[in-house]
């Protein structure tokens, strides 16, 4: 992973000359930083309301934790993922379990499904995008390689392999492999536990201002810098979806964010200096928050989280 935000740092900034890549520098240290910390706050709420979120999909299981300590679990989550991509849910997970006690297989099956749910977004805001600029977005996609039906593709196989390996286990008669079912068992029940969710209008509702906050913080940083304030919300609604995907490719996406990012603007016509700017002033400030906000989380489970914090489930 580190490779490949290597390559992409190279595609973003090592073709240029010190003149190009010192503009750059520039312009970002000419950005309006009020405009970042606006997007930067965005970020934050965001995350505060995922932690919200959180505790709908756990309802149905009879689980509820503190706020406080589904946040920092989201953010020590976030921070991991810097580091080894996808360790950040099981960090998540582990996190809880060891203060809550509240099974580990429950509470990654729960956060399987925040991802399935989040994929369903991706694909809904991505079909928006492909609508108001089918033209520019065929085009782009063309000239660039991407496809990301692929990917969709892929995630949606997912479920069918699983079927068929559990009815493969199911013929085995092992103990190892009767642990490995019931694990698997208590990942599906927990994955379905959104169809027992009450109030099922609060966690859509809590769903599309997560992704509607995702989109403003891109929103927000175009009026940091002076040559990207007339961009158009389908213009940030495209740009938004590239950056989404390129975010898997790389380590929080290291490189690969900052260049697609960038890459995107010059295709609508964007000089490359704002371009770049944009990319890795967007990147960089979501970044920062990550890891002093997942330090934080790591702290706050180290020295504060209570043992068995689990709150008492009320049915509403």
């Amino acid at each position: 992973m580190l490779c490949i935000a290597a390559l992409f740092i190279w595609l973003s900034l090592g073709k240029l000359s010190y003149n190009e890549r010192n503009n750059i520098w520039k312009t970002i240290k000419k950005s309006n930083k009020i405009w970042i910390l606006v997007s930067m706050a965005i970020g934050v709420f965001s995350h505060w309301i995922r932690a919200v979120r959180w505790n709908f999909l756990l309802k149905p299981l009879g689980q509820k934790i503190p706020k406080t300590t589904s946040f920092a679990s989201i953010m020590a989550g976030y921070f991991a993922n810097l580091g080894i991509p996808r360790t950040g849910e099981v960090l998540r997970a582990s996190l809880v379990h060891k203060k809550t006690k509240i099974p580990f297989q429950q509470l990654f099956g729960t956060i399987i499904t925040e991802r399935l749910v989040d994929m369903l977004m991706l694909i809904i805001i991505t079909c928006i995008s492909v609508i108001i600029n089918t033209g520019l977005i065929i085009t782009f996609f063309e000239s660039n390689n991407i496809n990301p039906l692929k990917l969709i593709i892929f995630l949606a196989s997912i479920p069918l392999i699983c079927f068929f390996l559990l009815k493969l286990f199911n013929k085995l008669k092992s103990n190892r492999f009767k642990k490995i079912i019931h694990f698997i068992k208590d990942l599906i029940e927990s994955i379905v536990s959104i169809k027992k969710m009450p109030q099922k209008q609060y966690f859509i509702f809590l769903t599309v201002l997560i992704w509607l906050c995702y989109i403003a913080m891109f929103y927000a940083i175009k009026y940091s810098i002076d040559g990207t304030e007339s961009m158009t919300l389908p213009m940030i609604i495209v740009t938004f979806v590239i950056g989404s995907f390129a975010m898997t490719i790389s380590n929080g996406g290291l490189g690969a964010f900052p260049f697609s990012i960038a890459s995107t603007l010059v295709f609508f016509g964007y000089k490359n200096t704002d371009s770049e700017a944009f990319g890795w002033i967007l990147w960089s400030s979501q970044t920062i928050i990550n890891i002093i906000l997942g330090v934080l989380g790591l702290i706050y489970f180290a020295f504060f989280a209570k043992k068995n914090s689990i709150l008492p489930h009320q049915e509403n």
